[in-house]
């Protein structure tokens, strides 16, 4: 792979990165405010927004990940702790991808729920439904981010 395209391809597949871990934590927090402010129409807004950048962020990483590997290719240990490494983040990132499914439909189902109106009332429950599977995701992502710093510099 030549110097250039290599290097776009690991940008691209760091700010993907940042966008869905970034996009996460600040949605975390804003369910969590919610609690404080009963401002539900932006933190609800925030999901749907943070839904849609979520999946092309994770285009975009498989995508460049795909990418990086195929550059390291001839390279790639198939037995040992870096093959471990390997496999263990991608078990972890299906199960991840399954449950952002899951996660993607509560927003929907919420929204369509409440009308999708200016004037939004979650229930409790939705609301610590929504705050737990935001923080759930950013807690996973920061993981499998943390597997990669691990299979990138050992």
């Amino acid at each position: 792979m030549a110097l250039v395209p290599a290097v776009a391809v690991r940008w691209l597949h760091l700010l993907a990165v940042a966008v869905a871990v970034g996009g996460a934590g600040l949605t975390w927090l804003q369910f969590r405010r919610v609690a404080d402010t009963s401002d539900e129409t932006a933190a609800l807004s925030l999901a749907e927004s943070y839904e849609w950048l979520f999946w092309l962020a994770v285009g975009l990483v498989a995508l460049t990940g795909v990418g990086n590997l195929g550059a390291m290719a001839p390279a790639i240990p198939t037995e040992g702790e870096w093959a471990t490494t390997l496999l263990t983040k991608l078990g972890l990132l299906l199960a991840f991808l399954v449950a952002s499914v899951w996660r993607t439909l509560v927003v929907v189902r919420v929204r369509s729920a409440t009308g999708g109106g200016s004037t939004t009332s979650l229930s409790p429950h939705s609301l610590g439904v929504l705050q737990w599977s935001y923080a759930g995701t950013t807690v996973v992502l920061v993981t499998l981010l943390a597997l990669a710093e691990v299979l990138a510099h050992g």
